[in-house]
């Protein structure tokens, strides 16, 4: 918002305020004021007006500010008082009050369209804006001083009465830009008997424009719904400076009034005669009460005002006291609650002389902020493995089911489905990334993904909608078996569990029958570990919702022992096919003393293991693990039918 310091001083005496003083007491009175510009002599304000501010989108409201924060006296512009003639105007018919709450409407006779006076084209021209001609710039000029729009038509274009409705789709208008806009449905238009004249908060038709043929002006100041005036304003892509004020609470009270300084102004510029009475629908707006504690005030803003120095401030931007409270006026439509007359009273203060001091008091602790974000850890975790993470729809066509092998009858078909390839919801998460495999194996030969998403069962309970728990499904083409199953155990330690991997009892359609296993956890079953159909990678899929219920962040150390551990490797022969997993658990087990147990060397069916033994409590000699050897190669002979290579 460009403001003109000649225009302010119009309204409000800033003379032996500096421009640096009247800039810095601005904004920090909430009126920032951003750039100070000199043109052709001339100061010009540059002001960021905040949202809930219309009334600042103004001359009259910044010079009403400046009064409050300079403590000056502010002058609004006399009313005056035009004739009343018999004659009525056109009519206008408002379809729903709703749509345009307040207007006045009047019509001027014996209008000569020519230049503006240099007065109000210098200060249309400090304010940014281009002048056109004497009656399109009383219009500029008024939506700058009073933040109301209005629209001015050219009378002998307008056929028959006019009316305020919602626009039908696909109605078109051309604008006063020369752009025809087809309009969506749902815009406020105005349309005479023939045709639309204007999209009101927006842009005027051309086919009612102010010419230099014109000679007989209608007059139209109105509030318009802000809701519906932004919404015609984005999908029509039309902004301007008219839209950005018509979209906001505006002045209810003000349109007769901002109407009679227009007739005259166009009287005096053009020679013109009102013609008509002076119609006005009043708006019936009735200002809120609102309680102040005082109390409250000082405690929130930590400086102890006194009730006079509310009182004075308030006061000072327009607010009533009443018995029961504050009264805002009708351009402070944003103030309707303690809390706004609290930050009024503080900026009016300046929040520059506020007490700086420290908050006090613990610091609150929500319970949902010391909840761990399992989701987002699993996701690091596995990307420092070196995998992508991907997005996919949970819904999927009948072809991607039977041609993976699945049962049709227990996925969840959608009732209304938007086409065929999102018929059913998926039952797990391989569902959608073996598919990826054969379409990225295209491109290149490393495929690492995972995703954790939802899949969908029907409910085991009575309840209407189905389970959805929460999936993760890995798929790579670069791991074996063990890497992969290594993958899943790093994933487990992070959040502090030990998975199990145990030989497949419910073999899974969609891997190799020969190349899978089973994932559980304390002997609940929770996933699927195995190679894809055509050979070309491993893949895995885990509840994460039943997982994410044992998961901890809470570890358990033990002190590290003072006494030396013995290591050394013993290497069975073991059975074709036999899994690893429970043979190092075997080993772990057998007595407190071994701490670890590593796989370090295979060479055909012999496996060389790597073990720790260590006491918290006396050093260890080879007398003290001798029989616990024993006890190892006994324990995987029976278990196993595993033969230690070498003696004891």
């Amino acid at each position: 918002m460009q403001a003109p310091k000649i225009w302010l001083e119009k309204y409000v005496d800033l003379s032996g305020i500096s421009d640096k003083q009247f800039a810095e007491k601005m904004t920090f009175a909430g009126n920032k004021v951003e750039i100070i510009h000199k043109i052709d002599g001339q100061t010009v304000y540059q002001f960021e007006i905040t949202s809930n501010r219309p009334d600042t989108l103004s001359i009259i409201g910044l010079a009403r500010e400046a009064a409050a924060v300079f403590n000056k006296k502010f002058s609004p512009p006399k009313i005056p008082q035009p004739t009343n003639p018999k004659a009525k105007p056109i009519s206008l018919k408002v379809a729903n009050k709703n749509l345009c709450p307040t207007y006045s409407l009047v019509e001027i006779n014996h209008v000569e369209v020519k230049p503006s006076s240099q007065s109000i084209q210098k200060l249309l021209t400090l304010a940014g804006m281009r002048p056109v001609n004497n009656i399109v710039d009383i219009a500029n000029f008024m939506l700058w001083e009073h933040t109301q729009l209005m629209h001015t038509f050219d009378a002998d274009k307008i056929k028959g009465n006019l009316n305020l409705r919602l626009a039908k789709p696909k109605e078109k208008i051309i604008t006063l830009d020369h752009k025809t806009r087809q309009l969506l449905g749902g815009e406020i238009i105005i349309a005479d008997e023939e045709k639309i004249i204007d999209v009101p908060g927006l842009m005027g038709g051309l086919n009612t424009e102010i010419s230099h043929h014109t000679t007989r002006v209608l007059l139209l100041v109105a509030i318009d719904n802000p809701v519906l005036v932004r919404r015609a304003s984005k999908n029509l892509k039309l902004r301007s400076p008219s839209s950005t004020r018509s979209e906001k609470k505006l002045d209810l009270t003000q349109t007769a009034a901002v109407a009679k300084r227009v007739i005259k102004l166009i009287e005096k510029e053009s020679g013109g005669q009102q013609s008509t009475q002076l119609i006005t629908s009043p708006s019936n707006w009735k200002p809120p009460t609102i309680k102040l504690n005082i109390k409250k005030l000082n405690s929130i803003i930590g400086f102890n005002f006194t009730q006079s120095q509310v009182d004075k401030y308030l006061k000072s931007i327009g607010l009533a006291k009443t018995s029961s409270g504050y009264q805002p006026p009708p351009w402070r439509r944003d103030l309707e609650a303690e809390v706004d007359l609290i930050e009024e009273v503080s900026r009016l203060h300046g929040f520059n002389r506020l007490p700086r001091t420290l908050p006090t008091g613990t610091i609150p602790i929500h319970q949902t902020a010391l909840r761990k974000n399992w989701p987002r850890l699993i996701k690091n975790q596995l990307a420092s493995l070196g995998y992508t993470e991907t997005y996919s729809s949970t819904l999927i066509n009948q072809t991607a089911i039977t041609a993976l092998g699945l049962n049709l009858k227990t996925h969840l078909k959608v009732l209304h489905p938007m086409s065929q390839d999102y018929e059913y919801m998926r039952t797990t998460i391989l569902q959608s990334l073996i598919p990826l495999i054969k379409l990225n194996l295209k491109s290149t030969q490393q495929i690492n993904l995972f995703e954790l998403g939802t899949v969908f069962y029907p409910s085991k309970s009575k309840a209407k909608l189905p389970d959805q728990p929460l999936e993760l499904g890995l798929i790579s083409t670069t791991t074996t078996y063990r890497q992969l199953k290594g993958h899943l155990e790093s994933l487990a330690h992070r959040l502090n569990l030990q998975l199990e991997i145990k030989p497949s009892k419910h073999p899974c359609p969609m891997l190799h029958p020969s190349n899978q296993a089973e994932i559980y956890l304390k002997n609940k079953l929770l996933g699927i570990l195995g190679q894809t159909l055509d050979k070309n990678a491993w893949a895995a899929s885990l509840n994460i919702s039943e997982l994410i219920k044992s998961a901890s962040t809470s570890r358990q150390y033990s002190t590290i022992s003072g006494y030396p551990p013995i290591i050394e490797d013993m290497t069975f022969t073991l059975p074709a096919k036999t899994y690893l997993g429970p043979v190092i658990t075997t080993i772990k087990a057998t007595h407190k003393l071994i701490q670890s147990v590593k796989l370090t060397k295979v060479y055909k069916h012999n496996y060389t293991f790597n073990l720790t033994y260590q006491s918290q409590t006396k050093p260890l000699t080879d007398k003290t693990i001798a029989p616990i050897r024993k006890k190892i190669t006994a324990g995987l002979s029976r278990k196993f039918k595993a033969k230690l290579v070498g003696k004891l």
